[in-house]
């Protein structure tokens, strides 16, 4: 604290300066993040966004949760329970997706009050085409192969 020395109509007056400064908050509300969905996911897939989000805007540790999907940060591994993460820290999250076609699941991950959903769609039960038909295996029959068309996987069929 300071004393300041003031001459008034030649009277000595002191005075004690105080600052006073409002109290500094905590600001755990990250700005907004977000993640990309994934569309044609094959099915029962452990699928893991890639990108992650970037969490900002935090000047303190802020709570993390997630629904329906674990999460990760730099500072721990997977998991489904509630944490904190701190600013600048990168956020994945994974889920396994659907046992169903054309069948979305997502994951909601809340990080100081903000919510940003996960989604992943799988693929749909057309992306089967047949291909050719001939005796691949030389049993004398027609055999069949299937592509899928989204992921390159193909099947014989032995007839």
């Amino acid at each position: 604290m300071n004393n300041l020395l003031k001459r008034a109509t030649g009277v000595l007056l002191f005075t004690i300066g105080v600052s006073l400064a409002a109290p500094v908050c905590a600001d755990t509300t990250p700005d907004t993040f977000t993640f990309t969905p994934m569309y044609n996911v094959r099915r029962l897939f452990p699928a893991v966004e890639i990108e992650g989000a970037l969490i900002t805007g935090i000047d303190q540790p802020a709570p993390i949760s997630v629904i329906n999907g674990e999460y990760a940060t730099p500072s721990a591994g997977w998991t489904s329970g509630p944490g904190f993460v701190v600013n600048g820290d990168i956020v994945y999250v994974r889920h396994t997706a659907s046992a169903g076609f054309d069948t979305p699941t997502t994951t909601i991950l809340t990080v100081g009050g903000v919510s940003a959903p996960f989604t992943t769609r799988t693929v749909r039960r057309s992306a089967l085409t047949m291909g050719a038909v001939r005796d691949f295996n030389g049993d004398g029959h027609a055999d069949m192969i299937w592509r899928n068309e989204v992921t390159g996987d193909t099947t014989v069929r032995c007839g």
